[in-house]
């Protein structure tokens, strides 16, 4: 067991600071960050942050979904939702090859394929000219990650309750991230 405060003497520590007097405030924003930037690196699996992982169910992908209001840090993955008689392939795609469909047909969806991608906060969906798939007659669930915010954590949070789960690993290396980075501010200092 991690808890927040443990995180953040660790982090003071390494600036003389481990009864964190000084830098509280900006070990715990270098902290958060350096979990959020693990998150999105895609290093990492869904055990190691299952405290922040979310499903929302029938999304309907038929238009652009703006997905601002569930602060989307990563999505994990689009699925069809349970229940529907169709069977077709969900496949995420990067936004360079996306660009790239439009010159190279042959990158194209199939007949029974369903694109997806994301920019920003925007999900959209793409099948084929001729598809088996309507994508306006057809619902997806998706399992995202929220950012991790701090707002609800005290000094004695539990960083591996269910609630908050984050994994040990993550943690020493958000650890170390914020280390790093509070030492290189600090230097001039």
């Amino acid at each position: 067991m991690t808890t927040y405060l443990e995180a953040l003497t660790d982090i003071g520590s390494q600036v003389n600071d481990p009864d964190l007097e000084t830098y509280k405030e900006r070990a715990k924003a270098h902290f958060i960050r350096a979990i959020n930037t693990l998150i999105e690196s895609g290093k990492y699996s869904e055990n190691d942050y299952q405290g922040y992982i979310k499903l929302i169910t029938d999304l309907d992908l038929s238009s652009t979904y703006d997905a601002t209001s569930l602060d989307v840090t990563r999505v994990e993955g689009i699925y069809p939702s349970p229940g529907g008689s169709e069977v077709f392939n969900v496949v995420r795609k990067e936004t360079s090859d996306v660009a790239k469909i439009s010159r190279n047909p042959e990158m194209s969806p199939g007949y029974e394929d369903v694109f997806w991608w994301r920019i920003g906060s925007n999900i959209y969906a793409q099948v084929a000219s001729v598809s088996a798939i309507d994508l306006s007659s057809v619902t997806f669930d998706m399992e995202y990650t929220t950012g991790v915010d701090d707002d609800a954590w005290v000094d004695g949070t539990d960083l591996q309750a269910a609630a908050n789960y984050l994994s040990l690993k993550i943690v020493r290396d958000a650890i170390g991230i914020a280390t790093q980075t509070l030492i290189a501010e600090t230097a001039g200092e």
